[in-house]
């Protein structure tokens, strides 16, 4: 999918770019939450960690990404799709977002205290608003300036993973945090396919937020066919996406015919 460069955008989009923003960003995140002192596994442990390992940190985080967007002129090519993939790829979508709604259902509400939940809300919403516009919309917006549309979604998916290994740096374990990068490829890439699809990157801020968030408070441990469903809507929301990768509807422009090499 070709990529218009029009007149607002100060800076002509290039991949080096993306990377070099998401590299600085990457060494940000872990340099600006280690002076807290705080253990990764206690970082949603308490309103006062909160504020201190989350919110603050990555909330300058997310300002400076989007200020550098202004400064770049690149808001519309980030923010928004010239042209979506064809509509039947928006079940990637609608399966996300009902996954987001039977993980808010489970929730434990009552065991939680209603301060850290209101924290919790506003950490996972700045950690979305950071981790979708620099990997759904810098990235993808640079590395369509000197890739094909297969290789925009494969690195930013792919580096999208990566940002996760700083977790390491951060105290967690190396073998669930390996494990992570890789589930978060196939999230990234699923987020990717929202993006596409819906046309627009609020979409994807709005889902990952109410997912972290509502895996940041804790489920009922309740079971059953609700903990079934939740986990089946995004595997579905998976196999739409490499049905859509496949197929290349994903890469194409509602009814162009556009090449999808990398």
């Amino acid at each position: 999918m070709s990529q218009r460069i029009d007149r607002s955008m100060r800076v002509p989009p290039r991949p080096l770019i993306g990377i070099v923003i998401w590299a600085a960003y990457a060494i940000y995140a872990v340099v600006s939450v280690l002076p807290s002192g705080i253990d990764f596994d206690e970082l949603s442990g308490t309103p006062s960690n909160v504020i201190k390992g989350i919110v603050i940190p990555l909330g300058l985080g997310a300002a400076a990404l989007l200020a550098g967007v202004s400064f770049l002129g690149w808001w519309r090519p980030v923010f928004h799709e010239q042209r979506r993939s064809p509509r039947w790829t928006l079940l990637i979508a609608a399966f996300l977002g009902l996954g987001v709604v039977v993980a808010l259902v489970r929730t434990d509400w009552g065991g939680t205290e209603g301060s850290l939940i209101l924290w919790l809300a506003v950490s996972t919403l700045f950690i979305a608003v950071a981790e979708e516009t620099l990997c759904r919309g810098i990235l993808v917006t640079a590395l369509r300036g000197g890739l094909g549309e297969v290789g925009v979604w494969f690195w930013s998916s792919l580096l999208f993973g990566l940002l996760h290994a700083a977790n390491i740096v951060l105290g967690h374990d190396v073998g669930p945090t390996l494990a992570e990068v890789g589930t978060s490829f196939l999230y990234g890439s699923v987020m990717y396919g929202v993006r596409r699809s819906t046309g627009t990157l609020l979409e994807p801020i709005v889902i990952h937020w109410l997912w972290d968030f509502a895996g940041h408070v804790g489920d009922k441990g309740d079971g059953g066919a609700l903990m079934f469903i939740q986990g089946a809507l995004p595997m579905l929301a998976l196999v739409v996406f490499a049905v859509a990768a496949i197929k290349g509807s994903i890469f194409r422009s509602e009814g162009a015919e556009e090449s999808t090499t990398a």
